[in-house]
């Protein structure tokens, strides 16, 4: 069972989080402070930490992540954080915090952040454990190279052979049975090779014999027929060792080669498990739309570019309105097909140099990079704002969605990732405002 650490100076939010992650099946250790923190891993060690950043006024979620750093490298910190404290949060995965989530945070959200933390682990886990099998039988390949005596019952593929046309000395049962039938009438390799599908070791054995240089311990490839008349690959690691007679003259060739097949697709598994992992870790769930931390990545990318050229950026917040209502009245699941419209009715609107990002719950970001003036960036919220008041047909109802948007642009106003959302969000507010007050005034006039 997973062992977690919740840390918060708020007893109402460590006791909801808690019950939540004990209902998935984790065992959860809470702690109020810093200090607790401390005793506590010093007693224990955790798989996942989840602090709030601000604990009795300071930002010591940052210390707690440098404490549980240090102890464990294997242990994933997930920040929660305020929205006023998202330029801290951002340091903190720059120094090694998993992902941080914005409070109140979607318990949704949160336990699949844990879960993708837990996948992580495991992933290493099974790499690790990869390379110290991979170490331990090249400790068994050179055991076996010492002890002549069992050359003929190792697994090791090893034969030594000699003069031009490679006949052989000697090779044990595994060469024999890689060789097959073909070996049998024949001890000459430079015909036997081709038929088994190793003509690239022919080629290295003339290699090694004319330069009298050892080829060591690389990987090759052997594609050797099958009765069905296709081919079986597989992957060896090759060490060719020219040997010498009392003269200092090439006598032959050692030859010892070690099957790698199930390490090379176990490498191919894990390069593929961690390609998917990684992707899942920069977009959201629910829309298939990048994330706060990819989006965050790329604004922060357009700022630079803007910066070296002289250019904008735009930035749009877009919060739905009455969200909640549409949840209330529709349920859940109506709620996540009106966030996975909207999330395809913005990406409709804009350039494919644009980028459109579910931040978390109702509120959606658009960035606008070379943006030629702010008419442009409020050309794109106008167009976007007449997208979505067309009614979205969901399970046979007819669903109106509102959205409040707020601009900002680089470099006016501001010129960093924490400035920028700032000044969105207080200008997205403001338009909420604005709407409500108009909708109000229609009400009393009507």
């Amino acid at each position: 069972m997973p062992h977690l650490l919740l840390v918060d100076d708020e007893p109402d939010i460590l006791n909801t989080l808690s019950a939540v992650l004990e209902r998935e099946g984790y065992a959860v250790t809470t702690a109020a402070d810093y200090d607790s923190v401390l005793q506590l891993c010093s007693r224990q060690d955790f798989d996942v930490v989840i602090t709030d950043l601000m604990l009795d006024g300071a930002e010591r979620g940052l210390d707690i992540l440098q404490a549980v750093r240090y102890r464990s490298a294997a242990t994933e910190v997930i920040i929660l954080t305020g929205f006023a404290s998202t330029g801290s949060a951002i340091q903190a995965l720059r120094d090694g915090a998993f992902n941080y989530l914005l409070k109140p945070c979607n318990l949704e959200e949160l336990k699949l952040t844990v879960q993708r933390a837990l996948n992580k682990q495991e992933l290493e886990q099974v790499a690790q454990h990869a390379q110290h099998a991979e170490l331990a039988r090249a400790e068994a390949v050179r055991a076996r190279r010492r002890m002549s005596s069992l050359f003929e019952q190792a697994p090791a593929l090893i034969a030594l052979c000699r003069g031009p046309r490679h006949k052989l000395d000697f090779a044990n049962n595994a060469f024999r049975e890689l060789l097959g039938p073909a070996g049998d009438d024949s001890r000459d390799l430079r015909s036997v090779l081709p038929a088994v599908g190793a003509q690239r070791v022919l080629d290295l054995l003339d290699q090694v014999r004319r330069t009298r240089k050892p080829y060591v311990g690389r990987e090759i490839v052997v594609r050797r027929p099958n009765e069905g008349g296709g081919a079986e690959t597989m992957y060896f690691n090759l060490t060719l060792q020219p040997t010498t007679n009392d003269q200092s003259r090439t006598a032959g060739i050692f030859v010892h080669a070690v099957e790698v097949t199930e390490q090379v697709l176990g490498r191919q598994r894990i390069s593929h498990l961690a390609g998917v992992l990684a992707e899942q870790a920069l977009h959201d769930s629910l829309t298939e739309l990048p994330n706060r931390r990819l989006f965050f990545d790329r604004l922060e990318q357009a700022i630079r570019v803007a910066e070296r050229n002289r250019g904008q950026v735009g930035l749009l917040f877009l919060d739905l309105d009455g969200f909640k209502q549409i949840n209330d009245t529709f349920g859940h699941s109506a709620g996540d097909v009106v966030l996975q419209r909207v999330g395809a009715a913005i990406q409709a609107c804009l350039r494919s140099s644009d980028t459109v990002a579910r931040l978390g719950g109702d509120e959606f970001a658009v960035l606008l990079p070379a943006l030629d003036s702010r008419a442009g960036a409020a050309a794109v919220a106008a167009k976007v704002e007449a997208r979505l008041r067309r009614p979205l047909h969901i399970e046979g109802h007819a669903v109106k969605v509102r959205a409040s948007i707020g601009i900002a642009v680089y470099s006016e106003d501001g010129r960093d990732v924490a400035a920028l959302m700032r000044k969105a969000d207080s200008a997205m507010y403001a338009a909420k405002r604005v709407d409500q007050s108009r909708r109000l005034s229609g009400r009393r006039t009507a």
